[in-house]
């Protein structure tokens, strides 16, 4: 159990540092809308950690005057809706799919969507994190 714990620190810190980069990145005048999709493993499975890393963000992200997250229920069940999946992070049409599910359920559109990668050893838990801007990769 050591272990396990050891990972969800280190998930914690890499989180912690994801959400500083973004906070850094777009602090505004206006709130920016975010919507956490899924966390997958390479072979684009949905990660133990998915939850872990989505409670995290959503936690921090919450305490922000810069972010509003999106009610993350909603995200799960649309992005379980649409079958979205790494392969399709690329895709603008699915963000904009994405987007307009989201409206028609939660009446909000994301100015922001992030997904990633997570990678895990015995030793250390690797976070890729993408931030997706109006479902635009970059």
């Amino acid at each position: 159990m050591p272990a396990l714990q050891a990972r969800k620190g280190a998930v914690e810190i890499a989180v912690n540092r994801l959400t500083d980069d973004l906070m850094a990145k777009y602090s505004s005048n206006s709130k920016v809308r975010v919507a956490i999709l899924q966390f997958r493993t390479p072979d684009d499975n949905i990660s133990r950690f998915n939850q872990l890393v989505q409670n995290e963000m959503n936690s921090v992200l919450a305490e922000s005057v810069d972010f509003q997250t999106i009610e993350q229920f909603s995200v799960d069940h649309i992005v379980d809706e649409s079958g979205w999946s790494l392969q399709k992070a690329s895709s603008s049409a699915d963000y904009s799919l994405l987007n307009e599910s989201l409206f028609k359920v939660a009446g909000v559109i994301a100015d922001i969507f992030i997904c990633g990668i997570i990678q895990t050893n015995e030793d250390e838990v690797i976070i890729t994190a993408y931030l997706l801007p109006d479902g635009l990769v970059s």
